[in-house]
């Protein structure tokens, strides 16, 4: 769904066709809007990788891709990845350092 910013309902988007069913969990989930482009993760896998789709605002999708998002957590349901973010088309991913128990980066 698409609200302004007064939080009246301007136009749903229906994915529902473009998006293979995975009982029990939503279609699409893990949202980020940047750049005038909404990205979406969905449950769909290839190579061990999670596809990220990529709409216009309109909602029609633009790219098909498939990430290594590496922060997956099944066990989270619909909140299955640390923070992820997009700007300028490059995804940025916050993924916890497990020996130091932290979000914090050597690099």
């Amino acid at each position: 769904m698409v609200f302004d910013d007064k939080g009246n309902l301007i136009r749903t988007i229906d994915k529902s066709r473009d998006v293979e069913e995975v009982p029990d969990h939503a279609r699409l989930h893990q949202y980020c809007v940047s750049d005038g482009k909404i990205y979406a993760t969905n449950y769909s896998k290839k190579d061990n990788k999670t596809e990220m789709l990529v709409l216009d605002q309109e909602g029609r999708i633009l790219r098909r891709l498939y990430l290594p998002l590496t922060s997956i957590r099944p066990q989270r349901g619909v909140l299955r990845y640390d923070l992820y973010t997009v700007s300028q088309e490059k995804l940025y991913e916050l993924i916890q350092n497990r020996e130091r128990g932290n979000g914090a980066s050597d690099n």
